[in-house]
């Protein structure tokens, strides 16, 4: 049978050029993408900090729940946990262990003799730990002493050179409860790690480091050094069982650099997770297409096979030759396709790394998971369309076979309208249900769930739109419009084939550009009337503002109130299923209502202490959370809390879901540090005035930044518009990957009408009159393709803007949305340009002589 299937391919080139396309764009779409999410996970962190470390502890970076039926789902912390110190004792006795080191990451920004700040190349501030942690690296003293005194510190060379420090120089130093001066006591250096900026360090006193961190009797981690000739995986895994049912986390090797650079690591888990959203979107899309496209290559052949039953071809053996012929097209086109998806992933990289969301040092590392992985989806997905489109043809009687060949049947099988009208029926019954929750829907699930409806039941779905916009085209159009209008009627699922990529890139991309360009602008309009305060101190470099700028700015003349406020994140998940991670806030309660306006709905943030929270309106609807409950979840560094909701509030929105006691908050976080302090000024005192007496805060805190409210809005507004641009660069690879289907399905759907356009230049056509009906076939399928999308996503952004704005016209940015749709309508004229010309130039009266 595949002998027979390599004939039948060979004699129908454009079918098969067509199908080859399809699957070689899909592998390339995927295995890109399989290639960029391998090299992510697989992407080491650098050891150097801790290269002298042969095994390192720390806690636990998640936090694990469960979701749905014996499924598990985990969440990264967003804070650094910390270990109990006491742990250090169990582990020194173990066979191979040296010494067992407790270290402590503090921040501490240095400054010069001028004022400036001492940073790396990239920006990068240095970090504090404590004198005992030098041996991780090692570090080894080149001039002076180790830290003996609470005033004095060690820094490194870098530091040294790169800050113009001596010993026996008194340094100012930042830390998170304000700035504070050393005395230098010791310049340390060591040769074997090649020294970074992201790792210069300052060494204080080991008390001195405890105080600074902030964490009590907790560490970071733990370093083990191991003797001379022990076996490390022997080490590690005796530390195992040693702290087994513990949760913590025993790294060794490369793994050691999750543990140095927590920031990184998080990073990495940013980019994991988006990337594997982006992977969803893009096998949705791809599969849908290429199904698509097989099914309208298979359905082109209908005669062919209708004429295989007559001369006495099983059923099964139809069914046989077509799986063989897909069978051998997508092996072969995955085949050639995979040395392009090398290229296309280099070229994704570059694209990522420019829009900020990848590292531009990530190695690319081109495993065989991702390969194999695109031709197992090319396979199925052929094999499912091959199966599906020939079932049909395959249960044609032989005495029936040439009628069926002539004659066109239903648009779809009860089958297949069955199921379509079951998904439809689904999909409106969830968005039904999440109207009348009041909930947040996720709009992208529900436009899949209608794209699967739309695909099932295209051919009914484009009888009425073709119809409706064929009639004035027939009646506006003479004889080309009229053609066009009875053509797209007669072939109901070509006009859906061919609509099918369109769809998909307005249902989807529609979907989720509109999302978020409605998330912005509510964003922006919550941040304006949320904030009261007339000025806004920021960190221009470094994680944030130490806490006693909050205090010193109190202080200052014209000052009414200066609060502050620690950004974190929680974990939540209703009897600790499908766990999720929402961003909070720790605010100061007492300062808090004079200069922000959170629109308070219930409860009162004059409660706000000890273990109370407070949370966002749509949030408490989602949770099931209610005024006076005590609720359970998990503050930045997974430990977990039972708190009780004193208020809800209507702006969280570029603030926060959750709003928790500062004290409780600041116990944690892995820095302590403000992120933004809030000032109002006093009735009479002169804007311009009251601007340059804050200014003087950066004579102690050169990192402080004086912003009107504006600004800060403008300054929130930049953030969103950042984070967004990522998910922009990836819906544009989508955007051009259905507009490439686009051409596709539009080139195989006009290269087998070459007999029947003969056929109308031999009835007295003119080659204009065949350009113009084919033009005005392709504006009723672009037309169909655009409209469904856009009704597939509507609902959707309907329920997510009245979820923000209690509206259910959603905000739509007009002109790019116009934008998007004329791209569409102009690649699908475009394409009908070369295949037209070249089905023409065949000589009408050998080409009505040509059979399938």
């Amino acid at each position: 049978m595949l002998r027979i299937a390599f004939s039948t391919l060979a004699a129908r080139k454009s079918g098969m050029m067509g199908a080859f396309a399809a699957v070689g764009l899909t592998v390339i779409l995927v295995v890109s993408c399989g290639i960029l999410l391998q090299s992510s996970l697989r992407a080491p962190i650098a050891v150097e900090r801790l290269h002298n470390a042969s095994v390192v502890v720390e806690a636990a970076t998640s936090v694990t729940g469960s979701q749905g039926e014996g499924n598990i789902n985990s969440v990264s912390l967003a804070e650094k946990s910390r270990l109990r110190a006491s742990v250090a004792s169990r582990l020194r006795g173990i066979a191979g262990v040296k010494s067992v080191i407790a270290d402590r990451s503090v921040y501490a920004a240095a400054v010069d003799r001028h004022g400036r700040l001492i940073k790396g190349e990239n920006g990068a501030l240095p970090l504090g730990h404590g004198w005992e942690s030098a041996q991780l690296t090692p570090y080894v003293l080149t001039r002076g002493h180790g830290p003996t005194r609470r005033s004095e510190v060690v820094v490194d060379e870098w530091v040294a050179s790169r800050g113009a420090v001596h010993v026996g120089q008194r340094l100012r130093v930042l830390t998170a409860a304000g700035a504070e001066t050393f005395t230098v006591a010791g310049i340390a250096g060591h040769t074997r790690v090649q020294q970074l900026p992201e790792q210069a360090a300052v060494f204080f006193r080991t008390d001195v480091a405890a105080r600074l961190a902030g964490g009590g009797g907790r560490v970071d981690l733990l370093g083990i050094l191991t003797r001379r000739g022990a076996d490390t995986g022997r080490v590690a895994d005796a530390v195992r069982k040693q702290l087994h049912g513990t949760g913590l986390r025993v790294l060794k090797g490369a793994s050691r650099g999750d543990a140095e650079s927590f920031d990184d690591a998080l990073s990495r888990a940013d980019i994991v997770a988006g990337l594997t959203v982006f992977a969803v979107l893009e096998a949705f899309v791809a599969i849908f297409v290429l199904a698509s496209t097989f099914a309208l290559s298979v359905q082109q052949r209908h005669r062919e096979l209708a004429l295989f039953r007559a001369i006495g071809t099983t059923p099964k053996q139809v069914r046989r030759l077509v799986a063989g012929e897909a069978l051998v097209v997508s092996l072969i086109a995955a085949l050639v396709s995979l040395p392009l998806c090398v290229v296309a992933a280099f070229l994704e990289k570059d694209l990522f790394v420019r829009a900020g969301m990848i590292p531009a040092g990530l190695h690319l590392v081109v495993g065989w998971i991702p390969l194999l992985g695109g031709i197992v989806v090319a396979i199925v997905t052929t094999q499912i369309a091959a199966f599906v489109s020939a079932r049909r043809a395959s249960k044609i009687r032989p005495t029936d076979a040439l009628r069926e060949a002539t004659v066109r049947g239903r648009p779809v099988s009860w089958f297949r309208a069955v199921v379509g009208v079951a998904v439809l029926v689904g999909g409106i019954v969830v968005i039904v249900v999440t109207a009348r929750q009041q909930g947040q829907t996720d709009a992208p699930v529900a436009a899949m769930v209608l794209m699967v409806a739309a695909a099932l039941l295209g051919p009914v779905l484009a009888w009425p739109f073709a119809w409706l916009a064929g009639r004035p085209l027939a009646a506006l159009g003479s004889g080309p419009g009229l053609l066009a209008y009875a053509n797209t009627r007669s072939n109901l699922r070509r006009a859906a084939s061919v609509a099918t990529p369109l769809m998909l890139a307005i249902s989807v991309v529609g979907t989720v550009y509109i999302a978020k360009t409605i998330l912005h602008k509510e964003t922006h309009a919550q941040t304006a009337r949320r904030t009261a305060a007339a000025y806004v101190l920021r960190a221009r470099e470094g994680r944030g503002l130490a806490t006693d700028v909050a205090a010193t700015a109190r202080g200052l003349p014209g000052v009414a109130e200066a609060s502050g406020t620690v950004a974190t994140s929680i974990v939540v998940g209703p009897n600790g299923t499908d766990l999720q991670l929402f961003p909070a806030r720790g605010v100061d309660v007492e300062s808090l209502h004079r200069v922000l306006r959170l629109g308070v709905t219930s409860g009162s943030l004059a409660h706000l202490r000890g273990n109370a929270v407070a949370v966002s309106v749509q949030s408490a609807t989602d949770w099931r959370w209610h005024l006076g409950d005590r609720v359970h979840l998990w503050l930045g560094d997974g430990t977990p809390a039972t708190l009780r909701v004193v208020a809800e509030y209507t702006r969280p929105l570029g603030f926060g879901e959750v709003i928790l006691p500062r004290r409780l908050v600041t116990r944690h976080v892995t820095v302590a540090l403000d992120d933004a302090v809030f000032v109002t000024r006093k009735p009479g005192v002169p804007a311009a005035a009251f601007a340059r007496t804050l200014q003087t805060l950066r004579e102690k805190n050169p990192t402080v930044q004086v912003v009107d409210s504006s600004a800060y809005e403008a300054r929130i507004d930049a953030a969103a518009e950042k984070e967004a641009l990522e998910v922009y660069v990836l819906l544009a690879l989508i955007v051009l990957f259905c507009a490439l289907s686009l051409v596709n399905a539009l080139t195989m759907s006009i290269g087998e009408r070459k007999r029947e356009l003969a056929l109308l230049r031999l009835i007295g056509a003119t080659k204009s009159q065949v350009r113009a009906m084919i033009r005005t076939e392709t504006l009723i399928m672009v037309a169909f393709g655009l409209t469904t999308g856009s009704l597939i996503a509507a609902p959707g952004l309907a329920l997510l803007n009245r979820t923000l704005t209690g509206s259910l016209v959603p905000a739509v940015p007009v002109w790019s949305y116009l934008a998007l749709l004329a791209f569409y309508a102009a690649v699908g004229l475009a394409a009908t340009v070369l295949p037209t010309r070249w089905s023409l130039r065949a000589n009408p009266v050998t080409a009505t002589a040509y059979r399938e």
